[in-house]
């Protein structure tokens, strides 16, 4: 019986197994050992993310089987997975980005993911299986069955630490779940994990149990008859997978999709397999994270960098690397983006613990013509263990939402509006917009937006947006980091400020950026995990705000001067390289006074900012994420506001396409939908509740996109009015 256990492929197979164990005298033990389980394993919301804990638990087992059979010192001296994957496993600097297929194939064959038939399409059978460590049938209801327990917390190269071990799994699984190991490929031990409905009038909610054997222990089986390598299985029958149960390759509805969202950057690749029985000529896939494939991709990313940002004043809670890439027009990129829904994903050591929606680059940041091909990575790995007890949850669905949130929140804010790149690539796309629109209907559009303001009044706007915060401005005469390349070696020997040949003076309370010149090569700070760059004042009057990442042998770091005008000192850039020896390059400052503000309007009149209206047709939605449905875009960054209309939405489509009208009744339509709904938009916009943080993006966003789709409608039934069109026939069925 325990070999039909082993071997059930189904839900149906597993509990006929179950009952033949238990007519031979096998019971339950509750999970963890606690009768009153079901909070806990119900803690998490969202089954894919509780699947992807099995996954990591895998890649844990994995090291630390390559790590028991290491040199105890080595081990010792790992402090993190990805510094671990280097140094047991070879890969250059931890990153997969580096390794070719060959050896990515041939390392993922130690955690294989498959999905086969289930009761139906959205609750398929899942499976995880690695050739790790494995665990003895004794040790099992003390690690893999255990609730809110860890034994990796003593092991700073394990990533599991931050997670609920995977118990969150069950709660998801309809027909049960398979669990064996083998710590030897000798003697190997295996359970059924089952969800049993208690008497309601005595019990609120059920408990989740394991089989044991007569003896109240695990069952063990000869792993050699049973051909169970050294390993662990985890098998969950009937899983819910809404989302993810499409072709395995799907970059959205498959299994893809989902790991491609939940591991942005892992430290080992995987193997993905299709057993569904309509999908039987799926290759395998091997996955190796969206980071390998954002760092490979050539020519479709138009810009990448990756900048060291501290956390807290002078950067006590530790440093945040934020890597971004800005994708190359077209179609064909989306394909690199992690997440079709956000925008930025936040990592510890490659899995995702939060993900940020692209209102964050409208709103936040205000890059909006960036919305659709911003890529962002915002590591947490070099963050203190203070700083991670505060922000990561167990769940890992989300950062808690506390003050170090919005810290981090707004630091990354200021670092990627604070990139030129960025800014001068949100232009040009505004740019090439405003090239396709005709000067006169723009100017046209605009009066008439604005007799519309003028009318409502909805408020006085800022002649202009700002990213920052007042007094974190750019001073001018920033050296040029575009300058010709500096010569560069594998590993840098010498770090040095540029361009200073005296005393740099730092206007107080301003940012400033300074360049330091070095022969690191490209990107070494994203690709060495222990490679840092900081600025340390001499006395402490200055603050290190940020340093991008080494580019022609060029970095910026962004300091802020915070002491009285006069005070003077040493500025010290400390570069650790790889090995752990500490570059560094000095330099002389001195407070000085900050430039005056400019003047105030002196003409009395109140200066009101109107918006740009720009069309948006149906070949330009790939650049803002629009769709049929899309309404419009608000973008306000530093030195533009505009409103961008989807000429090709739904609602107006069905309205022009009704009639038989000639060009001038079409383009009288078209026009009053434009300026109708920007304004809608634009009210919106500038509404309360669009500044609240504390809200979750996504549903913000869903909202806010749900309401303008209403308020289409509505405008396009008001225009079939006027024009004595049967409004009935343009509205969606019910």
């Amino acid at each position: 019986m325990l070999g039909e256990l082993l071997r059930a492929g189904s839900g149906a197979q597993a509990h006929a197994a179950v009952a033949g164990l238990e007519r031979m005298g096998f019971g339950w033990r509750p999970l963890g050992g606690k009768e009153g389980n079901f909070g806990l394993v119900n803690i998490g919301s969202d089954p894919a993310l509780a699947f992807v804990e099995r996954i990591t638990n895998a890649l844990d087992g994995v090291i630390e089987r390559v790590a028991r059979e290491a040199e105890p010192a080595v081990v010792a001296a790992l402090d993190s997975p990805r510094e671990a994957a280097a140094v047991l496993f070879g890969i250059p600097e931890g990153r997969l980005g580096s390794l070719e297929y060959d050896a990515l194939r041939q390392l993922s064959e130690a955690v294989s993911v498959t999905i086969a038939d289930g009761v139906s399409a959205k609750r398929p059978t899942l499976e995880v299986r690695d050739c790790g460590c494995g665990i003895a049938p004794e040790m099992m209801p003390a690690s893999i069955l255990d609730l809110a327990g860890s034994n990796k917390l003593d092991k700073p190269y394990l990533a599991g630490a931050y997670g609920q071990g995977g118990s969150t799994t069950f709660g998801f699984t309809g027909g049960g779940s398979l669990v064996a190991s083998s710590a030897d490929g000798l003697r190997g031990g295996v359970t059924y994990v089952r969800y049993r409905a208690l008497d309601a009038r005595t019990n609120k909610n059920g408990r989740y149990e394991f089989l044991v054997d007569a003896r109240g222990a695990i069952a063990e089986f000869d792993a050699r008859d049973a051909r169970f390598e050294r390993g662990t299985l985890v098998r969950h029958f009937d899983y819910e997978l809404p989302r993810h149960a499409g072709p395995l390759d799907d970059p959205e509805r498959g299994l893809l999709g989902l790991v491609k969202a939940a591991l942005f950057d892992p430290v080992l690749p995987i193997r993905l397999v299709d057993r569904r029985s309509r999908r039987r000529d799926t290759e395998p896939l091997v996955f190796a994270g969206a980071a390998r494939e954002l760092v490979r991709a050539g020519g479709d990313v138009e810009l990448r960098q990756s900048l060291g940002v501290p956390l807290g004043r002078r950067g006590r809670h530790g440093l945040v690397s934020v890597r971004y890439w800005l994708l190359a027009d077209g179609d064909e990129t989306a394909r690199l983006r992690p997440d079709a829904r956000n925008a930025v994903s936040l990592t510890n050591f490659g899995q995702t613990h939060d993900a940020w929606g692209r209102s964050f680059v409208v709103d936040d940041v205000r890059l909006p013509f960036l919305k659709a091909a911003l890529v962002v990575q915002i590591e947490l790995d070099a963050l203190t263990a203070s700083a991670k007890r505060e922000l990561l949850s167990t769940t890992r669905d989300r950062l808690k939402r506390g003050a170090l949130f919005a810290k981090l929140r707004d630091a990354v804010r200021d670092a990627l509006a604070d990139e030129s790149q960025l800014v001068a690539a949100n232009a040009e796309r505004r740019r090439r917009l405003l090239a396709k629109q005709h000067a006169a209907d723009h100017e046209r559009l605009q009066r008439r937006f604005a007799e519309l303001m003028e009318t409502f009044r909805p408020g006085q706007l800022p002649a202009a947006a700002s990213n920052g915060k007042r007094g974190e401005a750019n001073e001018a005469g920033e050296p040029d980091v575009d300058a010709q390349p500096l010569p560069t070696l594998d590993e840098p020997t010498f770090v040095r400020f540029a361009h200073f040949e005296r005393v740099v003076e730092l206007a107080q309370g301003r940012v400033q950026r300074l360049v330091l010149e070095s022969d690191a090569p490209d990107g070494y700070l994203a690709r060495q995990p222990t490679a840092r760059l900081v600025l340390a004042p001499d006395p402490p009057v200055v603050s290190f705000v940020r340093a991008t990442d080494f580019r022609g042998g060029r970095a910026r770091v962004t300091v802020r001067a915070e002491g009285a005008v006069g005070s003077a000192g040493m500025l010290a850039a400390r570069l650790t390289v790889g090995s752990g020896v500490v570059l560094a390059g000095y330099v002389p400052f001195v407070v000085t006074d900050p430039p005056p503000d400019e003047p105030a309007q002196l003409d009395g009149k109140a200066k009101i900012a109107v918006p740009n209206v720009y069309e948006v047709v149906r070949e330009q939605w790939g650049d803002y994420g629009f769709d049929e449905r899309s309404v419009a875009l608000v973008s306000e960054s530093r030195d533009d506001f505009s409103i961008l209309v989807n000429v090709d939405n739904v609602h107006l489509t069905r309205l022009i396409d009704s009639v038989e009208y000639q060009q001038t009744g079409l383009t009288r339509m078209r026009s009053a939908f434009l300026v109708q709904t920007a304004f809608f938009a634009f009210l919106q916009h500038r509404s309360p509740l669009a500044a609240l943080h504390v809200l979750d993006s996504e549903l913000l966003e869903r909202y806010q996109r749900e309401e303008l789709d209403r308020v289409a409608q509505t405008v396009v039934s008001s225009i079939a009015s006027v024009e004595r069109i049967d409004a009935a026939a343009l509205m969606d069925p019910v």
